[in-house]
């Protein structure tokens, strides 16, 4: 259902905390775990087939903000991080 594309220490110790939420909810979700460039991991995201990824960066912690990308259709929104959470568990 989702990958999160983390790019940071900090980002890369929230998406693992977000993923755990997200599938405790019964949402897909996946994280990188190789230290993918975020090219990379949006051609990952790609091939597992994910509907919607999402980028976080450190600065992007600090600003409660985030990338939310649907790979179908290719639209960006910036959306909060709080709100992650609640869009995808009602889709």
């Amino acid at each position: 259902d989702i990958y999160i594309a983390p790019i940071g220490d900090t980002a890369d110790r929230y998406a693992e905390k977000l993923v755990y939420q997200l599938r405790s909810v019964g949402v897909n979700a996946e994280k990188d775990v190789m230290g993918r460039s975020l090219k990379a991991q949006m051609k990952y995201a790609d091939k597992l087939g994910a509907t919607y990824t999402v980028v976080i960066g450190d600065n992007e912690i600090e600003s409660n903000r985030a990338v939310l990308k649907n790979m179908k259709t290719g639209e960006q929104k910036d959306v909060s991080l709080d709100s992650i959470l609640n869009r995808l568990k009602n889709k």
